[in-house]
This record gives C-alpha cells, structure tokens and sequence, in this order.
C-alpha cells in the first residue's frame, strides 16, 4: 500500500494541535468503513422515506377519489330530497287551497241566507259577488225612506257574524220615478192608463268576511242550520288542511 509521502498541511496541523497524517493513517479503514455505514444508513433511510411518502400519496389519491365519489353521492341524493321536498310543498299547498275553496265554497250558501233573512222590506238585493275577501251587494231600494232601509241593511249585515264590521257603501244613486204608459192593442181607444216606477235609490256595498277559526266557523254555520257544511269543515279541519 502505498504512503502519502507529502502532507502539505503539515505546519497548520502543527500549529493548531491537530495529529499529523501519519498518524491518521492507520485509522483510515475504520474511518472510511464509518463513514460508509453512515451513508448507507441516511440512504436507506431516504430510500424508505421516499416508499412512505409514495404510499402516503397513494392512499390520499384514493381516499380523495373516495371523497369525491361520496361527495356526488351526497349531492345527487340532497338534490332529489330538495325535489322531493319541493313537490310535498307544492301538494300540501295545492291541498289547503282546494279545501279553502271547498270551504269558502260551501259557505257561500250560508251567506246568501244571511243577507236574505238580513235584508229589509222594500229593499231589493239586484246581485252578490263573493270574492275571496269580500262579498260585493247590488240592490235597489224603494222610496220613501230609501236611504234609512239601506243604513238598516248596512247596520243589520255587521250584526253577521260571518261578515266583518266595516261595512261600507261603495255607490248610492238615486233613480227619479218612471212613468210608462201601457201599449194599446190596434183597434182598441187611446187609453191613458201607464205603469209608474216609484222613484228609487240603487246603492252598492262591500262587506269584508269575517276571519273565523274553522271552529267558530263551524259553530256558526250550525247556528245558520248549515250542518252539513259545518261537518265538512270540522273534517278539513282535523286534516289539518285549514292552518
């Protein structure tokens, strides 16, 4: 084996205290063999880092395919319970309205027999409208006293319990007395006999409905003899269709 034969380094070996190289020399296996396993250790670890790392970044790949497979699950299934929701919503709105219908429905009936049994002598009722809110009177009364029979009818229709207190009248025109004289048939002598149409006074009201609980509702109806429909609307009632 051969020698070093120069140590350039001599002198600063020397002057810093350090052993000089033939006396390093016979170390040199050892050293190297050290050094060896040390740089075979690092490696290996790096070596075994790097397998971890790559199998830490597989199992990520699929736990985020997992992920995102569940996730679109989550999605498609979130989707169809909006839709579904929105479908029951849309029935049960679709079912109370019918059975609001249906009660408003049979309880105009009711009201017609109110404004009937609640309308005064010498007052005509010309037509009802019945609206969602409202019902909307025409009528006609006769003079004298055309004005007072309407007050009545006004007065008498906030006394309904199906109707609300703010009655109020949209139109009131008087109409002047008519004269029409009778036709006389071809042959027959002029005759001076005629229809006369007293003078009257047509008016227009609207009466707001009362906002009962179907069971106030209910009781009245009875009260009106209207006992089928109070039935029919205690059942929609219990239903639950009617909140």
């Amino acid at each position: 084996m051969s020698t070093i034969q120069h140590d350039f380094l001599r002198e600063k070996r020397e002057t810093q205290g350090l052993p000089s190289m033939a006396q390093l020399l016979p170390s040199r296996g050892a050293l190297i063999r050290l050094g060896s396993l040390i740089g075979g250790s690092l490696l290996l670890g790096v070596v075994g880092l790097t397998g971890l790392i790559s199998y830490q970044h597989e199992a990520n790949k699929a736990n985020a395919q997992k992920v995102y497979v569940t996730n679109r699950q989550l999605k498609s299934t979130r989707a169809l319970a909006e839709q579904e929701e929105l479908r029951f919503n849309q029935i049960k709105v679709a079912n109370r309205k019918r059975a609001s219908d249906l009660a408003t429905l049979r309880s105009s009936a009711a009201l017609l027999s109110e404004l009937q049994l609640r309308t005064p002598e010498k007052v005509q009722i010309r037509s009802v409208q019945l609206s969602d809110t409202a019902l909307q009177v025409k009528g006609v009364a006769v003079e004298p006293m055309a004005f007072s029979r309407i007050n009545a009818l006004q007065l008498s229709l906030k006394e309904s319990p199906l109707l609300a207190k703010d009655i109020s009248l949209t139109k009131v025109e008087r109409v002047p007395e008519i004269i029409k004289p009778l036709p006389v048939k071809k042959g027959e002598k002029a005759s001076v006999a005629a229809i006369v149409i007293p003078t009257t006074v047509s008016f227009e009201l609207n009466a707001p409905l009362a906002i009962l609980p179907p069971e106030q509702k209910a009781a009245v109806l009875r009260v009106l003899g209207a006992e089928g429909m109070a039935g029919r609307l205690e059942l929609l009632n219990r239903e639950g269709l009617l909140k």
